[in-house]
């Protein structure tokens, strides 16, 4: 049983290993962007703690950055593990420029809403009526030109003639900014779907690798924010486990043992004759109160006279009777005892502590306490 019990300690403190083998990591100290499982910062955490496309590296100034192989490098400003979103933003504050030439092919990001946009060239000295409707895009305009966005078709056939197309684009759009034409310069937000880590993530867990296959199955362990706590708890749990058992398994034998002994002797002892048992032979432990209660009681005298063989002192307790002590005597022997000396005695045992003869059972009715000895000075 002992054997059982230390498995099964063990294999509650090897469950969370493995979700502490992938540490959190990230670019500046003060990890306002922490990086973990599916990403990894390349010089600080292990490839198999990553899944395949999701490499992250650190500038000098500190920032987080991800390399798209066809759209080159964009900052990250922050990513929502439970919604599996990357929000990105142009390192040289032109989003536009660089979705002019935009990518996501040989990544594992999409976006689950695209919007067509437009980009025109017009002259910043008369801009066409429609121009107020449109996106005006600063950092590609200047003195002369200014450089507008629209995703509304119609808005951009008005201003064709006086407004030359750029381009036009397919652009990933959060959801909240479709048919928005200022999304054009928001930060671009992508998703992700493999792994998928969206039910382990939103049930308060961290996803990671299940078998330290990078490009395997994940599992889902404790988090950084409770990983402590969980610790702790489960060194709480070991201790009470590692008392607790060993106390049920001690208080069970013991039951066992004493409701054995209640099976095969409790309320009987075996006969008693002349200090020898006798085998097989069965008696009450001790006698009932009313029984007790119906042996002759008295209450001493200044004379000290006591019926019976036994003079001066209580056989029991050793102590010398005192005036106005209540004595009880044994029928048959009529040895006698302090009252409370004798009872508790009796309470034991069927025989007289002195001769350790029986009273029969003709002695054994109630009658009065009144004891009927010969008139003596000083007897009560």
């Amino acid at each position: 049983m002992f054997l059982l019990l230390n498995f099964f300690l063990l294999s509650l403190l090897q469950a969370p290993a493995s979700a502490q083998n992938c540490s959190v990591t990230a670019c500046r100290n003060s990890y306002d962007i922490p990086i973990r499982f599916p990403f990894r910062i390349k010089d600080k955490q292990t490839q198999n703690c990553s899944y395949p496309g999701f490499d992250l590296k650190c500038d000098a100034p500190g920032h987080t950055v991800i390399i798209l192989p066809r759209s080159g490098e964009f900052f990250v400003r922050d990513i929502d593990y439970s919604m599996q979103q990357i929000r990105l933003y142009d390192p040289g504050d032109c989003l536009p420029r660089r979705l002019l030439q935009f990518s996501l092919s040989g990544t594992p990001f999409s976006s689950p809403f695209y919007q067509n946009y437009s980009i025109l060239s017009c002259p910043a000295s008369s801009l066409p009526a429609s121009s107020s409707q449109a996106s005006k895009i600063n950092c590609l305009s200047n003195g002369t030109n200014t450089v507008l966005g629209s995703s509304d078709e119609r808005i951009v056939k008005s201003m064709v003639g006086e407004c030359t197309v750029m381009a036009t684009v397919t652009i990933p759009v959060p959801w909240q900014y479709q048919g928005d034409p200022k999304g054009l310069d928001k930060d671009l937000v992508l998703s992700w779907y493999t792994p998928n880590c969206f039910y382990c993530e939103t049930g308060s867990g961290m996803c990671g690798p299940s078998s330290g296959n990078s490009s395997g199955p994940v599992a889902c362990y404790a988090s950084p924010d409770t990983s402590q706590i969980s610790t702790g708890f489960l060194i709480f749990k070991i201790i009470c486990l590692s008392v607790a058992v060993p106390a049920i398994f001690v208080a069970s034998c013991l039951a066992i043992f004493f409701w054995w002994c209640s099976r095969n002797g409790s309320g009987s002892v075996a006969a008693v004759e002349n200090g020898d048992v006798l085998p097989g032979a069965e008696v009450a432990v001790g006698l009932d109160e009313s029984t007790i209660e119906s042996f002759d009681k008295v209450v001493l005298g200044e004379s000290l006279r006591v019926i019976g063989p036994n003079q001066g002192m209580c056989p029991i307790c050793l102590s010398e009777y005192q005036a106005k002590e209540v004595l009880r005597s044994i029928p048959e022997c009529k040895h006698c005892f302090h009252s409370d000396c004798i009872d508790e005695w009796l309470r034991l045992s069927t025989t007289c502590p002195v001769c350790r003869n029986s009273p029969s059972p003709s002695h054994q009715q109630p009658h009065s306490l009144t004891l009927d000895l010969p008139p003596v000075q000083g007897n009560i």
